[in-house]
């Protein structure tokens, strides 16, 4: 986690200590009161949050580790950028199995892709399509991990078509066009690219 992202309104709220993010400032960063770490608003601006006060309840287990069951991280945020812009590169991808597609979402988010277009193909399949990754939205979560780690508040927007010609009816195709074929290509991307350089 390169940076913690909040919406809104969570940034303007103290952090609660069970919250994933809490964990990482205080276990992985080992963040005290005083100090800062990179903070930013989901979409928006990016800077540094200074930890004020850090109000924890905590219990010692059996072994003596300390394990949190409550409180709070108190903070405020300075914005000091408004964030890593998105490259204007839109991805139409064929809809992979759900353990590749999580992965690959982390990646092309992490990689700073604008869009991610997910599509049904004719040779791929069709369950894929109603996979919770699909349909409850939980794409989304990778697509956020994949920016955090890149230190990026901008998240890629993320469509899912049914087929490819409405993916290709519904999306801008101005700029260059590249379709990459792992089957049956007729060149390589480097040749491809050397043909038309721009």
């Amino acid at each position: 986690m390169n940076i913690c992202l909040f919406s809104p309104e969570e940034i303007l709220n103290p952090l609660d200590i069970q919250d994933e993010r809490a964990q990482h400032i205080l276990k992985i960063l080992h963040k005290k009161e005083g100090e800062s770490f990179s903070a930013g608003i989901i979409g928006g601006q990016a800077g540094t949050a200074i930890i004020k006060k850090i109000s924890v309840e905590e219990k010692k287990s059996s072994d003596g580790k300390k394990t949190f069951k409550g409180g709070k991280i108190y903070f405020y945020f300075t914005p000091e950028s408004d964030g890593k812009k998105l490259y204007p590169l839109k991805m139409i991808i064929g809809f992979p199995r759900p353990i590749q597609l999580k992965r690959l979402l982390r990646d092309m988010a992490s990689l700073g892709v604008q869009e991610v277009h997910l599509t049904g193909t004719e040779l791929g399949e069709k369950s894929y399509l109603k996979s919770d990754l699909a349909t409850k939205g939980e794409a989304k979560k990778f697509l956020l991990d994949g920016s955090v780690q890149a230190g990026s508040t901008q998240i890629p927007k993320l469509f899912i078509h049914q087929t490819l010609e409405n993916c290709l009816a519904q999306i801008d195709l101005e700029g260059k066009l590249l379709a990459l074929d792992n089957i049956e290509p007729s060149q390589s991307l480097s040749c491809a690219l050397k043909e038309k350089p721009q």
